[in-house]
């Protein structure tokens, strides 16, 4: 419990705050963008419930669930689907960073891509970027595919939406890669770019293994100790970091939101 001593670690647990700040700017603007209009609590309480379902499905992917419990069945589909798109920012994200922080630490990185899965990676995200901004344009017969048009429809009419949710995925992955940075600085590892960079790693090695439940826990930890092994004295210190990690931001939010949330 040394961490307790450390500033960075207070700093750290401060950081929850504005994580899902970030993410809640990302429904709200769902909801405006469905032209869906709620309550301040009835928003709060389906993001939370969003937090709750994610952390019960593979890869965090069903925070939709608990979120269009709230509203008409009229509003569900078209806030699945942003949702969904909301999702696919943040992995777009992750992957962008995940590759420069790869590129940058080259040969001081334990994990080393091979051509093949340097080509394949990119052509993900060529991939995911042109289904992103591009969305209402592939080619789908629309008079079977009705939802697909009406959320077509949508981003037609409101073209600030993929780059505002680029934008507030973009700053919650730099809040909680740099609060990974700063628990592992708590826990007696060096506070520095190299770091960083090597958190950004971790995220996006992460990101790749799939997980059934409770958002990756057990995933990042092995993870975290392969690419920061330069600091295998430190094995401890880095698994206490992870799981730091996942008490605050997840398990935290997710205790919260059994709280506040509806029962029935």
């Amino acid at each position: 419990l040394l961490f307790l001593h450390e500033p960075t670690f207070y700093v750290a647990l401060i950081l929850v705050f504005p994580n899902y700040v970030f993410e809640f700017f990302k429904w709200k603007l769902s909801l405006k963008t469905c032209g869906v209009h709620s309550t301040s609590r009835q928003s709060i309480q389906s993001f939370f419930a969003g937090i709750i379902t994610g952390m019960l499905t593979p890869n965090m992917q069903g925070n939709f669930i608990g979120r269009i419990y709230y509203f008409d069945r009229k509003h569900q589909i078209p806030l699945i689907s942003l949702t969904l798109i909301g999702n696919l920012a943040a992995l777009l994200v992750t992957l962008v960073f995940g590759v420069i922080a790869l590129y940058f630490l080259g040969n001081q990185s334990e994990i080393h891509l091979s051509p093949v899965w340097i080509t394949a990676i990119l052509s993900s995200i060529v991939l995911i970027l042109t289904v992103y901004f591009h969305f209402e344009k592939l080619a789908f017969d629309r008079k079977k595919w009705r939802w697909f048009e009406r959320v077509s429809y949508l981003m037609e009419q409101h073209s600030t939406f993929r780059p505002l949710t680029i934008l507030w995925s973009t700053c919650r992955y730099l809040i909680f890669t740099f609060q990974f940075t700063l628990l592992l600085h708590a826990c007696g590892l060096p506070f520095s770019l190299e770091i960083f960079l090597s958190v950004s790693s971790i995220y996006f090695i992460t990101t790749m293994i799939p997980s059934l439940l409770l958002g990756k826990f057990g995933v990042r930890e092995g993870v975290s100790l392969t690419v920061l092994s330069d600091f295998s004295h430190l094995g401890g210190s880095i698994l206490t970091a992870s799981l730091l990690v996942w008490l605050i931001n997840l398990a935290l939010p997710t205790l919260i939101g059994l709280i506040i949330c509806k029962k029935r």
